[in-house]
């Protein structure tokens, strides 16, 4: 527990940091852009997730998630199985269009594990997250999440995690 404290901490430090330290993007708002992308996971038994992001306004932004996995159990084939994930976000961005923008944020997730034919295990996840996103260009951006997870269906966890992803803006 001390070293999740430290992490968020840190992270926390970090991140009130790089908001001192920013520079406007060239940019105008984002209000009405739209994107794709990709994210991953540093967990490799968490799903790669294809997301669509579309902004509301300059700081509010709503992620669509598609994820999928394939997870191999110890080369023991009868075992492997397929993970998909789907779900929904918000981005609360805590700064105006920026550079680089920091940003927290609700994911809802419904995960299902296809165990064997026939047979599904499904549960549901809720992530807070602290993040950021750095435009390297105006329709290329690059970002970072740090998660809380808690995951409830048969069975509740608790848990954390971490993303790394890019999204293209089409707009």
């Amino acid at each position: 527990m001390k070293s999740f404290l430290k992490l968020c901490l840190t992270l926390c430090c970090c991140g009130l940091f790089f908001c001192a330290w920013i520079n406007p993007c060239a940019a105008q708002g984002k209000a009405g852009k739209y994107g794709f992308g990709i994210k991953d996971t540093v967990d490799p038994e968490e799903a790669f997730t294809v997301i669509g992001r579309y902004w509301f306004s300059d700081r509010l932004a709503l992620d669509g998630n598609f994820g999928f996995r394939y997870i191999d159990v110890n080369d023991d084939k009868a075992n492997d199985y397929k993970r998909f994930l789907f779900g929904i976000g918000l981005n609360q961005y805590l700064l105006g269009p920026q550079k680089f923008n920091p940003f927290v944020g609700l994911d809802f997730l419904v995960r299902a594990d296809d165990l064997r034919k026939g047979e599904t295990d499904t549960t549901s996840e809720l992530d807070g997250k602290f993040g950021g996103e750095y435009f390297l260009a105006e329709r290329f951006s690059l970002s970072a999440e740090a998660l809380l997870k808690l995951r409830f269906g048969d069975e509740d966890e608790f848990g954390t995690g971490g993303r790394l992803g890019m999204i293209f803006y089409l707009n």
